[in-house]
């Protein structure tokens, strides 16, 4: 699921009784990207949930597991700010994916 809200986007799956995870992510390689952490950083703390980074071409080695799962999609994710599509499908492709 994907919902866009002006420049806020969310996308995520799963429920509170099968252990979700939120994240808010944000795009921390793009020059303006500096400008969505504290906004981000604010609704990070609201949501009790970790700030993770992407860029332009995909999910960092450091945020791909944390946002990876087995079986039933788990992981809700708020993207702040302008995302690049491949970073977007490198999030949600890894949600709910092969257990091999």
């Amino acid at each position: 699921m994907q919902l866009v809200l002006g420049r806020v986007h969310v996308v995520g799956g799963g429920s509170p009784t099968a252990g979700t995870r939120r994240f808010v992510v944000i795009d921390g390689y793009r020059a303006d990207g500096w400008q969505y952490g504290p906004a981000a950083g604010g609704v990070a703390a609201d949501l009790v949930a970790p700030l993770l980074v992407v860029h332009r071409d995909g999910v960092t080695p450091v945020t791909a597991p944390l946002v990876s799962t087995c079986g039933a999609p788990e992981v809700e994710l708020l993207l702040v700010g302008p995302v690049y599509e491949a970073a977007a499908q490198g999030l949600t492709s890894r949600d709910g994916e092969g257990c091999g």
